[in-house]
Parts: C-alpha cells; structure tokens; sequence
C-alpha cells in the first residue's frame, strides 16, 4: 500500500468527509449521509480547509480533489 500523509494528519471522520468531497457531494448530502447538521459540515470543512491552506470552499475541493 502506498503511505498517504493525510492519513496521519486527519481524524478518520475528517478522511470521510474528503472522501465525500471527492464524490462530489454537498454539504447537505454529507450532512444527510453523516446524520449530523450542514452547519457541522460546514465548521468541518472549514477546519480542513485550513489544513490544506485554501481560503475558499471553491478552491478546497479542488485541492480536496487532488490530494
């Protein structure tokens, strides 16, 4: 298997979310899928978007994307 740094850098719930990002989902599906509120989604993507050093949701899925 191949290492993933963001392996060790996110929660397990944080690499879901990526995951989710990645599919192409909203924030309301991730929400609905996860079973917790959009504002929660939001405030999550917004820690990961730090992470990744990306100022806007736009650019962080991209950056989500490729990683």
């Amino acid at each position: 298997p191949v290492h993933n740094p963001l392996d060790e850098m996110l929660t397990p719930r944080e690499r879901f979310i990526v995951k989710l990002v990645q599919q192409g989902k909203n924030n309301q599906e991730i929400a609905s899928q996860l079973n917790i509120a959009e504002i929660t989604v939001k405030k999550q993507l917004s820690h990961l978007y730090k992470l990744f050093g990306v100022l806007t949701g736009q650019g962080s899925s991209t950056k989500i994307q490729a990683s």
